[in-house]
């Protein structure tokens, strides 16, 4: 085997090698699951109850990030809460919900899951809130 023979084999070994990796970082973002982030009023979410008032506004947004998700996401019923409006942004991939505490007391929005558009299942945890009189 000449030299040249050898370097030529070495550029098309790298080359195989360079484009394998390629590929295999461009996939890596397509097979990440899909995750939810819930921030209530800007602030991400905590295990602690929401401290909140009688007849307040409060927003929960759940921001979906590595999935998408174009369906309206059903937002569980909870006693003491109304969802009183919801919702999407497309540029954030974002749902928002409205909630208005409807009298003094600890309340909790049931832990619910939901599906992005290509089946991954996602899990919002319970939200606890704790009302006081306005």
């Amino acid at each position: 085997m000449t030299l040249q023979h050898a370097k030529a084999g070495r550029r098309r070994l790298w080359r195989g090698v360079l484009l394998a990796l390629a590929f295999a970082l461009v996939a890596v973002p397509a097979l990440a699951a899909a995750s939810v982030a819930v921030t209530i009023d800007g602030h991400p979410k905590r295990s602690d109850p929401v401290r909140a008032i009688v007849d307040g506004t409060y927003t929960i947004v759940l921001t979906v990030t590595n999935g998408k998700v174009t369906k309206p996401i059903p937002w569980p019923e909870a006693d003491g809460l109304r969802l009183s409006g919801s919702g999407f942004n497309p540029h954030t991939n974002g749902f928002s919900f409205f909630i208005t505490p409807l009298r003094p007391g600890d309340f909790t929005v049931p832990a619910f899951d939901f599906s992005t558009d290509d089946g991954q299942m996602l899990h919002v945890d319970p939200i606890k809130f704790h009302v006081t009189a306005s």
